[in-house]
């Protein structure tokens, strides 16, 4: 009875999902994402099909913690997606692994105590340390994996107008079914 259950629930979430995210996909208002790299581990996987909300920000700017996906400043050909961790104003600085911004220590569910934030002597915009001024218009993104991610530590600032959308949900593989957060 119990596998019956779950059966059906995974189904309904699916029927939902689906009516949910390929109404607004058909209306315009969303586009699909396969994540190529493990980049934003754990949150989003390798191979994860994702919905991406393309009309997010129309009346809205992107708040500290979401996760966008942008067409890479250094190719136009790219699409990644990121977390936000600075906004337009913000400063920036990634000491002892840990991401702080305005001299303070991001504290949240989106960044958990144990992540740890890699550092390089040769990266332009991610040295132990260094104080990073995001620009107007730009956001300063890293990847949840940091060990596995090419983010604004290496490449720099993503500009406002690069920003296809904000990540939504998870809906394939079906059991990696999810809400993004």
């Amino acid at each position: 009875m119990k596998k019956i259950f779950s059966f059906l629930a995974i189904v309904f979430l699916l029927v939902i999902t689906a009516v949910f995210v390929f109404s607004d996909y058909l209306s315009g208002n969303f586009t699909s994402y396969k994540i190529p790299l493990d980049s934003m581990a754990p949150t989003i996987s390798t191979n994860d099909l994702i919905a991406v909300a393309t009309g997010a920000y129309e009346k809205t700017l992107p708040m500290r913690g979401d996760i966008i996906v942008f067409i890479t400043p250094f190719d136009e050909k790219k699409k990644f997606a990121k977390r936000i961790v600075g906004l337009p104003g913000d400063k920036v600085e990634i000491k002892e692994g840990k991401v702080y911004v305005n001299g303070k220590r991001i504290q949240s569910d989106r960044f958990p105590d144990n992540r740890y934030y890699l550092t390089h002597g040769d990266w332009d915009y991610g040295n132990e340390g260094q104080i990073i001024d995001v620009p107007d218009n730009m956001y300063y993104v890293l990847g949840d994996k940091s060990a596995h991610s090419s983010d604004s530590r290496q490449w720099g600032f993503v500009p406002a107008k690069n920003v296809i959308g904000k990540a939504t949900v998870v809906y394939w593989p079906p059991w990696r079914w999810k809400f993004i957060k």
